[in-house]
């Protein structure tokens, strides 16, 4: 059985659409999961998550995160454990890459 995931291109006008609340996201390379990150809630949201990541696109980010052609979002209460989940999921490169893009905080908004 597959699943299908709602993809949205990685760009700025389509993140400013993203959900200003907490939850996860993965980062894709068509349909390739590169990166799998969480929001806790409050400041940290969806959205401001993915700014950041384009933000740091912007200023160079590693090579492996510059093939990013879209994201996809989730809400939920926990966010870190649904991250896990999706990591599980996934797959263990894109867990891998998440752990990462956690560590990497962009404070700049474009």
């Amino acid at each position: 059985m597959s699943v299908v995931i709602p993809k949205w291109r990685f760009n700025a006008k389509m993140v400013a659409d993203a959900p200003d609340h907490k939850g996860v996201y993965v980062l894709w390379a068509n349909g390739t999961p590169l990166a799998i990150g969480h929001a806790r809630g409050g400041a940290d949201s969806v959205r401001s998550r993915l700014l950041a990541h384009l933000a740091h696109l912007a200023h160079g980010a590693e090579a492996r995160l510059r093939q990013v052609t879209h994201y996809s979002w989730e809400l939920c209460q926990d966010p870190l454990r649904r991250a896990a989940q999706l990591a599980e999921t996934l797959g263990g490169d894109a867990c891998e890459a998440g752990k990462r893009i956690e560590r990497t905080r962009v404070v700049a908004q474009p």
